[in-house]
């Protein structure tokens, strides 16, 4: 009998983001530790500096051979696209199925919703899955454990700021013992002129 876990293929989970810069790390990081003290440490997984991003478009398990097709379609996707910068602007928890979240939250753009839009055309045009929900930006500053507790007050002052859209990257999340790991695969330049300010 043939062994067929050694036909098995491995894919790839992947998903499209925006990467803050230094300095916006930086300022997210700061906000972690404001948020920390009012948590045990054992109720909130706390995003890594490294780790924080804004996602665009969770793509799912993706093979090799799809890898390439996948970058071929996104470039499409996203030419033409210039930069822009949307306004983060609260901290927040909420709920979803795949548990509860401390965010940062994105305040609605026309812009980031055509980039959203134009990104999970390309991705279902490729045969994956459409999103079942709206999208709700956000970036992640912590998951919450089951020991957390059901209300919660988040006794903290966020500036509202820009976050730079200027780039696109593909990433691989990888579960580890410490938890999810981010792997840049690819990356794309938004070109041009910043099409739009925000007033903070």
């Amino acid at each position: 009998m043939a062994d067929l876990s050694a036909s098995k293929v491995e894919t790839q989970r992947l998903f499209l983001a925006v990467k803050p810069t230094a300095t916006m790390v930086k300022k997210l990081c700061q906000q972690i530790e404001q948020l920390s003290p009012g948590f045990d440490a054992s109720a909130v997984n706390w995003s890594q500096a490294e780790s924080l991003h804004l996602t665009l478009r969770f793509i799912g398990d993706v093979e090799p051979h799809q890898l390439e097709q996948l970058r071929q379609q996104m470039a499409v996707a996203l030419q033409g696209k210039q930069p822009f910068s949307v306004s983060l602007t609260d901290v927040a928890c909420f709920s979803s199925g795949h548990g509860r979240f401390l965010v940062i939250e994105v305040a609605p753009n026309q812009w980031l919703d055509q980039l959203v839009n134009d990104l999970s055309g390309g991705v279902v045009s490729l045969g994956y899955p459409g999103e079942k929900r709206p999208y709700r930006g956000h970036i992640t500053l912590g998951r919450l454990r089951r020991s957390a507790p059901a209300g919660i007050t988040l006794n903290s002052v966020w500036d509202v700021c820009a976050l730079e859209v200027n780039q696109v990257v593909l990433l691989q999340s990888r579960l580890t013992a410490k938890g999810a790991e981010y792997v840049q695969l690819d990356r794309w330049e938004l070109a041009g002129e910043v099409c739009d300010e925000i007033e903070l």
